[in-house]
């Protein structure tokens, strides 16, 4: 009787100790709506009071793994209501996220006696037009309007007194400022002006009115044009007049073939002499931008695209090309990143090679117009590689005719880093907005460090220029010292360059090649802000698809970000990388109203969000992974 009762016991024991090992798991799956009923990209879905979360797919769906068969979602995306709801496995979870609205407190004033809101209205074209169409949501409720910078110790213009001038003439600003006087119609007096010719902006823009010295030689009067076509100074205009509680203050900038100093200096009159001064440190939330996926909207890179700009692929002698799409999971459904997924032609020659990324997804390309012609170019079979286990694909599809799928069996991923890079061209050409990119990276940084998720966060910073400068590149290392980082980036200034190509190709081979990139990362994000393209050299053409194709065999994920001033040739080659390294396409626009005019991009419809927001939801969606946990 007493070995019946312990074999009984032991029973008892092993059943439960095997129903602790293998705890169920419960499959949730749903879909994430405006009020419209269109489908939210990128919607961030968290588990509350947990680290486990996923993104919605292009249709606005979403699975996610939980220990309960009813579980509270927290859920979120940009310019929306975050919300918490119920949702349970077996279930047809429909959730709607509200469009958040927002009291406009802060406005930017683009020209004197006209005013335009940070978000433009809507302005869409019809599917057949070659200008995008693009509707404007309300930026993020996420980042709350930005304080206004600290205002300078001088006396300055307030913006009653900017509001209340009905024409761009800076003659109406005289009384208004100590040092700018005017009488009976006369031009204007700055005291402190030297002999040699300085040039005025108010809001960006060349202002009329002559310079009279206090000696009463007047210099040459200057025209009413904006400063962006016609200056010495090029793109090195000052940046535009905004609107705050505070004052904004009247910049005077030197013509750069005249003044030995800075370009991006400020100049402020003080009494008896000019004098430079420290510029106020600026706030995030202001820059905006949009994001278009070529992966997501792959018929109209083939359609539209192909209309608008596939004429630089002669340029470029670049072309994705054909495209096969890997998943990879292991038994139980989990997505697996960081398998090594290889396109083989016919003799085992590798055509291309890339990495899974946090969703177990991998994209693989096969130029066929210039392989076609080798004897074993075209694709035959596609390698998974995953912890020492290799599985072969011998029956494989372009995208066109599906998505191949791989099972392994391995464990549930865990991943405790991410690594996120940012590339800046540091020419003159982006002295418009360069300071205020500082501020919008600073600010991402700082957001991204603290989410619980994201394990160890390893940043670094390439900004470069062009041969010739004063340095082509300076980098700071990835590391996990985040503010090492944003130190190195608030320490930059923008100058040199011309008004053409920079040295882009030597900034990625830095960016791709020398940086010490984790194999174990679940991310890693290399951002490239930049307006204008690399030189046009054959040498440098071969460099930027080796770059490309490397980048996607160490999965890194190339985000572009084109700056204002950049041409549809950059934009040709900026999307193709981040095609053929499985990430998105940025742009900013002109909806801040900082900064010189931006092309509007080749694409469809888009959001119109602060470029903050933006990234840092970019950042979220490439670093959350499903557990088994």
């Amino acid at each position: 009787m007493k070995k019946l009762i312990l074999l009984l016991v032991t029973v008892l024991a092993v059943s439960a100790a095997t129903t602790l090992t293998f705890t169920e798991k419960f499959t949730i799956t749903g879909t994430i709506t405006d009020n419209s009923g269109e489908p939210l990209i990128g919607a961030m879905v968290l588990i509350k009071e947990t680290t486990t979360g996923t993104v919605t797919d292009f249709d606005g769906k979403f699975s996610i793994t939980a220990e309960d068969s009813c579980v509270t979602l927290v859920l979120s995306y940009t310019g929306y209501s975050t919300i918490e709801q119920e949702a349970c496995t077996g279930t047809e979870n429909k959730f709607v996220l509200s469009d958040e609205s927002m009291v406009l407190d802060e406005v930017v004033v683009t020209s004197l006696g006209l005013k335009k809101d940070r978000f433009a209205k809507s302005r869409s074209k019809s599917k057949g037009e070659k200008k995008s169409k693009r509707s404007t949501r309300r930026a993020s409720a996420e980042t709350s309007p930005p304080p206004p910078p600290p205002a300078p110790a001088t006396k300055v213009v307030t913006a009653d007194d900017i509001r209340a001038l009905p024409t761009r003439d800076v003659d109406a600003l005289s009384g208004k400022v100590a040092g700018i006087s005017s009488s009976s119609g006369t031009d204007v007096t700055i005291r402190g002006a030297r002999t040699e010719a300085a040039t005025y902006y108010v809001d960006g823009v060349k202002v009329s009115g002559g310079l009279v010295s206090e000696t009463g030689a007047t210099e040459k009067p200057v025209s009413g044009t904006p400063a962006a076509y016609d200056s010495p100074v090029k793109k090195e205009m000052t940046k535009s007049v905004e609107e705050f509680d505070d004052a904004p203050v009247i910049e005077i900038v030197e013509d750069a073939d005249v003044a030995e100093v800075a370009l991006e200096e400020e100049i402020i009159s003080t009494g008896e002499e000019v004098l430079p001064t420290e510029e106020p440190a600026l706030s995030a939330g202001q820059l905006t931008a949009g994001e278009w996926s070529d992966l997501q909207n792959w018929e109209d890179w083939k359609t539209t695209a192909g209309e608008d700009l596939m004429a630089m692929e002669a340029i470029w002698n670049i072309d994705p090309g054909q495209r096969y799409s890997v998943t990879v999971k292991n038994e139980k459904g989990i997505p697996i990143p960081n398998a090594v997924v290889t396109l083989l032609g016919a003799k085992g020659s590798i055509l291309w090679k890339s990495k899974t990324n946090n969703t177990g997804r991998a994209e693989l390309w096969y130029d066929d117009d210039k392989e076609k012609a080798a004897a074993d170019g075209k694709p035959q079979k596609i390698s998974v590689n995953y912890e020492g286990e290799t599985i072969s694909l011998d029956k494989i599809a372009t995208f066109e005719k599906g998505v191949n799928e791989v099972a392994l069996k391995a464990d549930c991923p865990e991943f405790q880093k991410t690594e996120i890079l940012f590339v800046v061209d540091a020419t003159g050409s982006m002295g418009d907005e360069i300071r205020y990119l500082q501020a919008e990276l600073g600010d991402v940084i700082n957001r991204v460090q603290n989410l619980d998720f994201i394990g160890e966060l390893n940043t670094g910073s390439v900004f470069y220029r062009d041969i010739g400068d004063e340095y082509v590149i300076r980098t700071q290392n990835l590391s996990p010292d985040t503010k090492a980082t944003m130190d190195f980036i608030s320490k930059q200034s923008a100058n040199g360059g011309g008004d053409g190509p920079e040295a882009v190709e030597t900034a990625l081979e830095e960016a791709i090649m020398k940086q010490n990139w984790s194999e174990d990362a679940v991310a890693r994000i290399a951002f490239l802000l930049l307006d204008a393209p690399p030189h046009q050299t054959e040498e440098i053409k071969v460099k930027m698809r080796s770059l490309a194709q490397k980048a996607a065999e160490k999965g890194i994920r190339i985000v572009p970000v084109l700056a204002s001033g950049s041409q549809s040739s950059c934009e040709f080659l900026m999307r193709s990388i981040a095609l053929t390294t499985n990430s998105r396409f940025l742009f900013l626009t002109d909806d801040s109203g900082i900064g010189n005019p931006h092309a509007e991009p080749s694409v469809g419809a888009y959001d119109v969000v602060f470029l903050n927001d933006l990234i840092f939801r970019l950042i979220v969606e490439f670093s959350a992974y499903d557990t088994c946990k």
